[in-house]
């Protein structure tokens, strides 16, 4: 039996999982942070949170089409993305940083100058603050470019109404 055979024979005995909890959990598998996730809300998120952001959105903007209403979502996910990295951030800072600082220097007694020395101490030793700015840069140009389309949108519908003369 030749190595592409039993390759083939033994990825035929892998179905992988069947049962509704096994699918959901293979389902995250590969979900590391929620920032690329094509599911928005993670498990310790709040929907009502979401739903409330999301509903603001569809208020303040008022989409007329399908095209506008999916642009009106693209926002209202980049946002509430980038209130994510906005947490974990602070997370990083209060919880990697501050809090688990044991070499702080004795001298630094102003709050804002042990913050500063627990951001440089944490961008020293983690990759995770450039990681942060990276997804934060793309979710705000991806939020920007979204909102100057739907805005364009908006002004191109309203262009084309016809107006009402008052006699």
């Amino acid at each position: 039996m030749t190595r592409s055979q039993a390759s083939r024979e033994n990825g035929a005995k892998s179905t992988g999982p069947t049962t509704a909890p096994g699918l959901a959990r293979s389902s995250q598998n590969a979900l590391k942070h929620g920032l690329h996730s094509k599911q928005v809300l993670l498990p310790t998120e709040s929907a009502d949170d979401y739903r409330a952001l999301l509903a603001s959105y569809f208020a303040h903007f008022a989409p007329t089409t399908p095209l506008t209403a999916e642009l009106v979502e693209t926002l209202a996910v980049t946002r509430w993305r980038l209130r994510r990295l906005s947490a974990i951030e602070s997370d990083l800072l209060l919880n990697n940083g501050l809090e688990k600082a044991r070499h702080i220097p004795a001298d630094l007694t102003a709050p804002d100058s042990r913050l500063a020395w627990s951001f440089k101490s944490l961008a020293d030793s983690s990759n995770a603050f450039p990681l942060i700015v990276r997804y934060e840069a793309t979710l705000s140009r991806t939020h920007e470019r979204t909102l100057k389309q739907l805005q364009s949108l908006q002004n191109e519908k309203q262009q084309n109404e016809p107006t009402n003369p008052t006699a």
